[in-house]
């Protein structure tokens, strides 16, 4: 079986203005999109698609409606069992997107006050490559990864002169995985005369940790070889352990104009006090001609046990499902927390990362993300493109690889996780629209003594839908 989940990073997404609109079932995910003004958007869609082993006709109305800092998402997503494939099942919908009381709070997608910027933030239920800090322990965290359960995730910040507050869970029905953050700036408090520039020194001090973290996957015998042991609602039964971060952090933003905004960072973070990380980086802010750009490089040096961004766009799936503690003696994969403190081999290291992510004139998405460090299988790509509608069509995709070595290996779709949307206008609001995707999903044919493991495996769907401006 490929080394599958153990190869990919998280690719996400830029989170700066765009039109908003109701999400595609089973689509790219969202941006980040942030309100502005007041408008309404709505689509209803219709399509047939491959989910597992049986096709569902799928169905979907939902809205966003903005009005000046408040913006609400709703959606009302349902799959029909169309093709019932072996192991047949009793009902007629696909009983997994409903099954468990927070699959229900899908239906408020998202609300929104305000910007991350702002003296006052909030986001509740789905999470939109949600960072807390500078990003080097929590860093475009998504809590929509998982098909068959559903978030309500809360993400807060308070952002005054004097400093300032961030808050945030995965979902606030279960409380796992938490992240706090409070900064000052001690020379706005401290000295009566402002000071232009060291008024904007910023000092902050961060713990995240996930309570609830897997250690070891809980396995069962079936006719057809160990499989993961799952509760009724199809939850991996795992014992799990407590894995936090603390860290503290300086930045000072050395410039800032209409245009540009430069700020330099240090972070300086322990994993449970057995190993830590430095990041020292600087952060730019582009704005110009109606186009928006946030360009990161970092330098990292790292000890051995340490994970950077630890919780990251795809740590849902990460958490189960890491790499190998042996590779020459087993590729059986092990969760993260258990990998970062029993790998044979781990050494302290140094590398560097970069991203850069544009909106050109609100007609093109451009995003990506490289990082490398010494020593095999430490390089990690994520790319992404929202082009713009030629002709009447419009292609979105992005690529995810992670843990890999020398170009030969960049692309590789049976290990990687890739997601591909094409949209083409038709008369009035109608459109057809077609996605294919790699993704992920628990192995069910594992052997005796194997750890739980994630596998390769794609879906398609296609449809044809409605798109509303009010």
């Amino acid at each position: 079986m490929p080394r599958v989940f153990s190869t990919i990073l998280a690719l996400f997404l830029v989170v700066i203005a765009i039109p908003a609109h109701a999400q595609t079932p089973g689509a790219v995910p969202p941006l980040g999109v942030q309100g502005s003004g007041s408008s309404a958007t709505g689509e209803a869609m219709a399509g047939f698609g491959l989910y597992g082993e049986d096709y569902f006709l799928t169905l979907g109305i939902g809205t966003v409606i903005s009005v000046d800092k408040i913006m609400i998402g709703i959606q009302v997503p349902l799959k029909i069992r169309a093709i019932d494939n072996a192991p047949e099942q009793d009902e007629w919908y696909r009983e997994e997107d409903w099954d468990e009381p927070s699959d229900w709070t899908r239906i408020m997608r998202f609300f929104q006050y305000g910007k991350p910027r702002d003296p006052f933030y909030l986001r509740a239920g789905e999470l939109a490559a949600a960072s807390v800090g500078h990003g080097t322990i929590v860093h475009r965290y998504y809590n929509t990864l998982e098909l068959d359960h559903y978030h309500t995730g809360l993400s807060t910040k308070v952002n005054l002169d004097e400093g300032g507050a961030e808050f945030m869970t995965n979902d606030v029905l279960k409380w796992n995985l938490v992240a706090v953050r409070g900064y000052a700036r001690p020379f706005f408090i401290a000295m009566e005369d402002e000071n232009p520039l060291l008024d904007r020194l910023v000092v902050g001090t961060t713990f995240a940790s996930d309570f609830l973290a897997p250690w070891e996957i809980t396995m069962e015998d079936t006719t057809g070889g160990q499989v993961p042991k799952t509760d009724s609602a199809n939850n991996v039964q795992f014992d799990s352990r407590t894995a936090w971060f603390a860290g503290i952090d300086i930045a000072l933003e050395v410039l800032r104009t209409p245009e540009i905004a430069i700020t330099p960072y240090m972070d300086l973070n322990t994993q449970k006090f057995s190993s830590a990380g430095y990041h020292l980086g600087v952060l730019t802010d582009f704005a110009v001609l109606d186009s928006e750009a946030e360009l990161r490089l970092e330098y990292r040096l790292i000890s051995a046990r340490y994970g950077p961004t630890y919780f990251n766009t795809l740590y849902d799936l990460e958490k189960l499902s890491y790499l190998p503690l042996d590779p020459s003696v087993s590729k059986a994969q092990v969760p993260k927390q258990r990998y970062f403190e029993e790998a044979d081999g781990l050494e302290a290291r140094h590398g560097f990362y970069g991203e850069l992510y544009a909106n050109v004139l609100g007609l093109l998405g451009v995003g990506g993300a490289y990082e490398d460090y010494q020593g095999p299988d430490n390089a990690s790509v994520m790319l992404r493109a929202d082009l713009p509608a030629i002709a009447g069509f419009k292609l979105t995709g992005y690529y995810a690889r992670r843990n890999f070595d020398g170009l030969d290996e960049l692309f590789s779709l049976d290990e990687s996780y890739m997601v591909a949307e094409g949209r083409m206008q038709m008369t009035g609001p109608l459109f057809l629209y077609g996605i294919y995707s790699v993704y992920w999903q628990l192995a069910d044919d594992l052997e005796p003594g194997d750890e739980a493991a994630y596998e390769t495996t794609d879906t398609f769907q296609f449809g044809v839908g409605a798109a509303f401006t009010f």
